[in-house]
């Protein structure tokens, strides 16, 4: 269950706090490149199959002009294992 902090360059920042109570497995990763100047395995696609799905995620911390966000990737799974 992960929270979200916005930061707004004309207002004040807001922390929205993820309360839910269900259950549910899931898989975070921190990706390290192997390309000079690319420490952070930027572009990198990560593929998991887990309970008869298929989840994709890629590494790209850049979302928009003056922002950025974690570059781990994060897979909620439910009740996947």
């Amino acid at each position: 269950r992960q929270d979200l902090l916005v930061v707004d360059f004309e207002g004040r920042l807001r922390l929205y706090r993820n309360e839910g109570q269900g259950p549910g497995h899931w898989l975070g990763l921190r990706l390290t490149g192997s390309q000079p100047g690319n420490a952070l395995a930027y572009g990198a696609r990560v593929e998991v199959r887990a309970g008869g799905k298929r989840h994709l995620r890629e590494v790209s911390p850049a979302r928009s002009y003056l922002s950025s966000s974690d570059p781990a990737v994060h897979f909620g799974l439910g009740e996947a294992e």
